[in-house]
């Protein structure tokens, strides 16, 4: 492979992470609300485990997302100096 074309293939890569981080909260959000859902139900509560498990799967998710965005720029920016190209 040529060095562009695995630039090209890295750039695909990075892309098509972040196109699978958009349904990272949704998804850990659905889980906490489907979590408290049967919490509530096995405890014959209202929705405040629904409630609950929807907040703390979202804040999971933000939290996981937050982690991932970072490490992938890092990661970005290592291959960048071993190609020799300047930060901007």
């Amino acid at each position: 492979m040529t060095p562009r074309q695995e630039k090209t293939s890295a750039l695909w890569a990075r892309a098509l992470s972040y196109v699978g981080l958009s349904s990272m909260i949704p998804l850990s959000t659905a889980a906490g609300c489907l979590g408290g859902w049967y919490l509530d139900r096995a405890l014959h509560t209202e929705l405040v485990f629904t409630v609950v498990g929807g907040i703390a799967g979202t804040a999971v998710g933000i939290v996981e997302l937050v982690q991932l965005i970072a490490r992938t720029e890092k990661q970005a920016e290592r291959q960048d100096e071993r190609d020799g190209e300047p930060k901007s």
